[in-house]
């Protein structure tokens, strides 16, 4: 049934066309994002990019790390239990 529909889609010229500018635009889009990324590291290096993205993911990952062995105590995997009292008050 899938393979209808898609067979159905680039049967006719134009639907190919609509698919290649969409593509284009994907591209495009995709390529003036990752160029607006910006990391400025302990030094006031500036990084921009695909470069800048990465390093940021991997600040992000070390930093969730140590934000759960600072809650759980240094014992990783038991975090605590966040969720709000009924009461309203939370539990921090």
């Amino acid at each position: 049934m899938i393979r209808f529909e898609i067979l159905k889609i680039f049967s006719k010229a134009r639907n190919k066309v609509a698919l290649l500018v969409l593509l284009a635009v994907l591209v495009a889009v995709s390529m003036l994002t990752i160029d607006q990324v910006e990391y400025v590291d302990e030094n006031q290096n500036h990084i921009t990019g695909i470069t800048a993205a990465r390093t940021l993911r991997e600040e992000k990952k070390m930093e969730r790390i140590s934000d759960r062995r600072c809650f759980s105590g240094g014992l990783p995997g038991k975090a605590p239990d966040l969720r709000r009292r009924r009461g309203g008050g939370s539990v921090l």
